[in-house]
């Protein structure tokens, strides 16, 4: 099971078509944004039971520091990096999301505690990235 997608409305043929389409590694459904009720992100998050196994198809290559401070997604030119991207530091990344860790980023990511038990990944910091990120470039 891969990239699994619930969305609020029933999507036409043609919508279904550009997915297949766009292949296993593409993110066009993303373009729907809040329309998708339940997320593969969200599904990544969860904890797992029975016989699970999480494999790397490929999709997500590692992001060099010099391509994630790039300003090409923000309009803004002063703007090189993200929030998020702090949760990438040694500190942080590969580890799992403790109270201490939640208290220590609690005023400026107070969603962080909802998600306590997860391990931070690249998968993880792409959702808050999509999903958090404010629309302003302040």
């Amino acid at each position: 099971m891969f990239k699994v997608n619930v969305f609020d409305k029933e999507l036409d043929a043609s919508q279904v078509k550009a997915m297949a389409d766009a292949g296993l590694c593409s993110d066009v459904e993303e373009q729907y944004g809040r329309s998708r009720f339940l997320k593969w992100e969200d599904l990544l998050l969860e904890d797992k039971s029975g016989n699970v196994t999480e494999i790397d198809v490929g999709c997500y290559p590692e992001v060099d520091e010099e391509e994630s401070n790039s300003t090409e997604e923000c309009e803004c030119e002063e703007k090189s990096f993200s929030r998020w991207d702090l949760l990438k530091s040694d500190k942080y990344f590969n580890k799992t999301v403790s109270a201490e860790m939640v208290e220590q980023l609690k005023e400026s990511y107070e969603v962080l505690g909802d998600f306590e038990g997860a391990t931070v990944t690249e998968r993880f910091v792409r959702h808050f990235k999509f999903y958090h990120e404010s629309d302003t470039c302040n």
